[in-house]
Formats: C-alpha cells, structure tokens, sequence
C-alpha cells in the first residue's frame, strides 16, 4: 500500500501537461469519503489497493477531459450539494447571480416562480432553500434531467418545488401566472468553438441558435403570455451578449431593464419588469 502524498505525487506524472493537482485531490478524497482539508493533515496516512485502482481510473478520466462534477456525480451551488450527470449542465458560480438578484426583488410572500430550464434544479433549489414560502415549479424537456433535479430536491427536503417536463412555456396554460420568470437557458453559439471540458456536458443545455441568441429572445418574446403584469423575467447568458438581450427585452415592453455583472466583473444577467398592460 502506498500513502496518500505518494498516490498524489504518481498522478501528478500521469499528464505533467496541464496542473490537475486541485482535482486529483478532489478525486481522492472522493475515493477516500473524506472531505479535502482532511487530506493535509492525513498525507502519510495509507491507501488501500482498491482505493488507490479506484483513484487513478477516476485520474485517468480526468485527464481525457472529463469533468470533476461528473465523475464524482455531484456540485456544490450556493452551499447546496448537488448531484449532477451527463443529463444536466454542471452548475456554475456566475449563475448565483441570478439567486442573488432574485433574493434582492422581495417578492411578495408566495409569489409564483418559474425557472426554466432547470437541469439539475440548481436555481430552482437554491431559491427555494432561502424563501420557503415560494411557489417554485422547475421545467426541463429532458425527463433525465427532471429525474435527477427531482431527486435533489427530495434528498436536501426541498420537495415542495414542483417540476414538469415542458420546451420552454409548451405545457404551461397561457396565462398570466407567475411574479418571476428565472432561466439559465443554452446561449452558446452553434458555430463556436468551445472547451474541451464543455464536450462533455449535454449539447441541448449549452448551444442555441441566432449567434447564441435564439432560446434567449424565445423565452423573453413568449414571456407576456405567462408573466403577470410587473412581474420580473431575469435571464443569465454570455458575456457579449447583454446589449442584445436588453434590445428583445425593450422591444417586448419590459422597462426597468438591467444587466448585472458576475465575479469576474463579466456582463452576466439582464432582466426586467413586464409593461402594466
């Protein structure tokens, strides 16, 4: 049996192309069901065989490009652990902006939620877990997302958001329902080329049409049939793309428009509030 800063180093060797250690360590304390900080006070403590052949399979996956979210199958996203698949986008800090933004509107207590597009429920959770009184359903086309999303919401008790599988508004009635349309949609170009590690994660979740616009001015141009009136509709998508989004949300009668920066001071989020009719 070799110790813990043996197995470590040997990964390192394994790809000296590119720095994985952060992930290698992710890795086996995955293998070891051990948090990470544990690992530095425990180095010369010993791996078993099966978990050290466990381990460098993992490392080997990684290398090829597999993300760590999917290999350990889960996330964390505003403090919630989540589990994750090739079925569901891997939740990203920039889109707790959109959590935060949300939380900032004060909505009225039980207000009407809908996050569409929800994958792995990140959004629909998150808000969930800070206002208990919402009325949250989460759609998604992909019934193996609404799986594992419903499965999250079971296992962290927040079961009383409600999911249906539906594109987009297609199964929801037309009416003017909801004090909050929320949506992390696909915004990637169809023509661009992206990462590596993006391969991995489900094509339908990342790409839309019209230079990455097309899902984003769907959601917003059918939004006045469902939203009430002042309600908001707050929308994540590409850094270059906030000017576009914030002219289809003018032309649908928002006003109140406003786009938001990410982390990395990145235009992230725009949003509005529907015309009073």
């Amino acid at each position: 049996m070799n110790t813990l800063e043996v197995v470590l180093e040997r990964a390192k060797h394994l790809d000296e192309k590119e720095d994985l250690n952060r992930d290698f360590e992710v890795l086996l304390c995955h293998c070891l069901n051990k948090p990470r900080a544990w690992l530095y006070s425990h180095s010369k403590c010993f791996v078993t065989d099966l978990q050290e052949e466990k381990f460098f399979d993992l490392a080997v996956k990684r290398i090829r490009g597999i993300p760590v979210a999917y290999l350990i199958g889960r996330k964390e996203f505003w403090s919630l652990e989540l589990e994750v698949d090739d079925n569901t986008l891997i939740p990203r800090p920039e889109t707790e902006l959109l959590i935060q933004w949300a939380i900032e509107l004060n909505l009225p207590k039980n207000s009407k939620v809908l996050d569409l597009g929800t994958g792995s429920g990140a959004i629909a959770l998150a808000l969930a877990s800070e206002r208990s009184d919402l009325q949250i359903l989460a759609v998604d086309f992909c019934e193996k997302a609404l799986s594992v999303a419903q499965n999250n919401a079971i296992r962290l008790g927040l079961d009383r958001v409600s999911f249906l599988k539906s594109d987009w508004y297609a199964s929801l009635p037309k009416t003017r329902y909801w004090d909050l349309i929320i949506s992390n949609p696909p915004y990637v170009d169809t023509n661009s080329s992206i990462a590596t590690d993006l391969d991995f994660e489900p094509a339908i979740a990342l790409f839309s049409s019209d230079s990455g616009l097309a899902a984003l001015r769907k959601i917003i141009f059918d939004s006045k049939d469902y939203l009430k009136p002042l309600g908001c509709l707050i929308l994540e998508h590409g850094f270059d793309q906030a000017l576009d989004v914030a002219k289809a949300l003018e032309i649908a009668g928002y006003f109140e428009i406003q786009t938001k920066l990410d982390l990395a001071g990145l235009e992230r989020a725009t949003g509005g509030k529907r015309d009073a009719d």
